[in-house]
Parts: structure tokens; sequence; C-alpha cells
């Protein structure tokens, strides 16, 4: 069990400046698979076992006298502090570097990104403002599009108390975004869902499925006429030479006479 944390430590996202809401996403799911207490540790937090003597003085209770019970919870902190320090390049490790609890590490990485007041607004009004200027380009695969929209979208809603960029705004922002090529499957799309209910219209991982099988079947297409050009000026370039070999043989023949 060891070995595999120490195996999943390694593959743990690289905090930076682009990828916060990604990274929070990540750390969270990976800190509860850690064990769920460990991520109580980094919501709540750890705070080393106490005495109170009869006068209510209060003192670290040593180590060696705690249960098994405080031993595991330090066990965790310990742990969930350790993967948020793998977990960031050096510029954000030099703001984190003199914690001593997950949840302090955990907290004072939250400050620095989502922040308040003037900073935060300016941050969402540029994410907001990036999602709504994105359009897919001609030759950009529906995956990557669709992949870059998410992007935008979660580090917003990672600064964000109640979500903004939920599956049915990403849908429609997808769907608005679509090149010249994919007009008759939107519009046939469009028109299908409009017969559906609210709740039974399609998901985006549906969406996209739909419109990556139309792509595939659109790049096959165009590789087909394309074989097809190819074979028709192939087959007229040799009837062209049969030609010219027929027309030389005619003439030999003539000179010959």
């Amino acid at each position: 069990m060891e070995l595999l944390h120490f195996d999943c430590m390694n593959r743990l996202p690289v905090l930076n400046d682009m990828n916060y809401g990604i990274w929070k996403i990540k750390m969270r799911a990976f800190i509860r698979g850690i064990d769920v207490d460990a991520w109580d540790s980094v919501e709540t937090g750890w705070n080393p076992p106490v005495l109170i003597d009869e006068k209510g003085n209060v003192s670290l209770k040593p180590r060696a006298s705690w249960t098994d019970e405080e031993k595991r919870r330090s066990n965790l902190d310990a742990k969930a502090l350790s993967a948020i320090f793998a977990s960031v390049d050096l510029n954000n490790f030099w703001l984190i570097s003199g914690c001593e609890s997950a949840k302090e590490a955990w907290t004072t990485i939250v400050d620095a990104f989502e922040g308040s007041g003037i900073a935060k607004r300016l941050r969402l009004d540029m994410l907001d403002c990036m999602f709504e200027k994105a359009r897919m380009g001609e030759e950009e695969k529906v995956a990557d599009f669709s992949a870059r929209l998410c992007h935008i979208a979660i580090e917003a809603d990672a600064m964000r108390k109640k979500k903004k960029y939920g599956d049915k705004r990403l849908v429609r922002k997808l769907m608005e975004s679509l090149p010249g090529k994919f007009f008759y499957m939107k519009t046939a799309m469009e028109m299908k869902e409009m017969t559906k209910p609210m709740e039974q219209r399609l998901k985006l991982h549906e969406v996209v499925g739909i419109l990556t099988a139309e792509e595939v079947a659109m790049d096959l297409r165009q590789k087909d006429g394309l074989k097809k050009k190819a074979s028709q000026a192939e087959f007229g370039s040799m009837v062209m030479l049969r030609k010219r070999m027929e027309k030389m043989m005619r003439s030999m023949e003539q000179s010959e006479r």
C-alpha cells in the first residue's frame, strides 16, 4: 500500500499559474484517495494532542503517550501535507514552505489563487472573456476544442462558490462555435434536441462523441475523394501514354513504307 502511495505521488499534477482549477480537483480526489480523514485534515485542520492539568494549563502531549487514533490522524495530516508539497512548482513552493499542516498549506494556495476583491474579479472577467470569445478553428478537432472550453470553465468555477459553467452552457457554447463543415449535423442535432424535455437532452460528453464520429466520417470521405481523384488522374495518364505510343507506332510504320 505504501509503495502504491509513493508511485501515485510521482504522478501528481504540478500546480502552476495556468492550471489551478484542474489542480484543485485532482488534489482533492487524490487526498481523499489516501483516506477520507486525510481530506478532513485539510478542510478542518489537525492539531497535536494536548494535556490539560488540574489548573487548566495546556501542554503538548508527549508522542510516546499518543493513542493509536492520534498517531493515525497525525500520519494522515503528514501525508496530505506531503502530497501538497509534491504537487506545486518552485514558485508556489516558496509560498507554502513554512506551513506545518495540510490545512495551512491548502489555505495558503487557495488564498493566493482565488484571493478576494479586485484581483479575483479581474481574473474571473479575463476567464469569462476567454470563454465567450473562444471559437473552434477549421482544422481544430472537436475533442481539442471541447477540452479547451472545459479548461477555461474549470479555472473560472474553481474561484466561484456557485458553478457558472454547467453542462448545458458548455454544450450550447460548443454548438455555437462549430465551423461551417458541421452545419448539417448541427442543424439535425438541434432540431432533435428541441423535441426533448430538458433533463433528457444530450450531455457534453455525448455531444462530443457524436461530433467526433461525424468528424472521422468526414475525414474518411475526404481521403476517399482524394484517392478517387488520384486514381482518375493515374488512369488519365495511362490513357494518354497509350495514345502517344500508338501514334509513335503508326509514325514508325509509315516511315518504313
